[in-house]
């Protein structure tokens, strides 16, 4: 005579065990390339104010003032290369986690009002920038110069991902999560967030892409850009989900903690 088994439950609790070393991988993963990350922008800064001040010394030299010279135009390019090479070290080490930080109670909705003026100054006019912001939402506790980063970074790579021709919505209000993956750090997250969310009208992400965005100069992915994003999210205790449609355009939300400040939470209609 036979005998049946039921097995459903030890195959849940397998998928479920192999899902969570999937997360812990990943987690290790991305927290070694910080570390790694964090020791070349230490070395790279010290070979870069070395080089930038020497530049600046020789652009000092009478030849180098010589209208016309060559060499001051020579010299103006490596120093402007070194400014550039700075700035990305300074992403290296935000993505690393590396830098001190200033938080501050925030008003999200206020702040993106400000940095939309300036990107709309910057982006090309074919490029529309539409607002959706409650403006009931609840403040975070935040380094205004990482929100900035956040948003500018997601809206720059949007603009490649519609090659400067489409629409951008930016959108904020309160929300209780329950139970959400994040696309980021991939563990389940829930409580009482400020939403941020970015849509854009581009060409979406690919799946082999979508898997690695966060990591630094994956494959086709956006340089430093969303790897500076994993950083400052994680650094203030937020995630994110992405939601995108190859050819159809993609949605990054931002997930970032309330403050205790005393100021009523107001969840938006989900």
């Amino acid at each position: 005579a036979g005998s049946v088994q039921d097995i459903t439950g030890h195959k849940l609790l397998a998928e479920d065990q192999d899902e969570m070393e999937q997360r812990l991988m990943r987690s290790q993963k991305m927290e070694s390339i910080a570390r790694l990350t964090g020791g070349i922008a230490h070395d790279f800064n010290n070979i870069l104010a070395t080089i930038l001040g020497y530049a600046e010394l020789s652009m000092m030299e009478p030849a180098a003032s010589e209208a016309g010279s060559m060499l001051s135009t020579y010299l103006q390019e490596i120093y402007q290369a070194g400014r550039r090479a700075r700035e990305l070290v300074a992403h290296m080490r935000t993505f690393s986690r590396s830098d001190n930080t200033n938080p501050e109670h925030l008003d999200v909705a206020e702040e993106i009002r400000d940095a939309v003026k300036m990107m709309r100054a910057s982006f090309p006019a074919s490029v529309e920038i539409r607002l959706d912001l409650a403006d009931d939402t609840a403040r975070v506790f935040l380094d205004k110069s990482f929100l900035q980063q956040l948003l500018m970074n997601v809206c720059i790579n949007a603009c490649d991902a519609m090659s400067g021709v489409g629409s951008i919505t930016i959108g904020v209000r309160s929300q209780v999560v329950s139970g959400r993956q994040c696309a980021s750090c991939h563990s389940i997250f829930s409580g009482q967030f400020v939403e941020v969310s970015i849509e854009d009208t581009g060409r979406g992400i690919s799946p082999d892409v979508l898997d690695r965005l966060f990591e630094p100069y994956a494959g086709d992915g956006p340089g430093m850009g969303l790897a500076v994003v994993h950083g400052i999210l994680h650094k203030h205790g937020g995630h994110v989900r992405v939601d995108t449609i190859q050819h159809d355009g993609a949605e990054f939300r931002f997930y970032l903690p309330i403050s205790d400040t005393g100021v009523a939470f107001v969840p938006a209609p989900a």
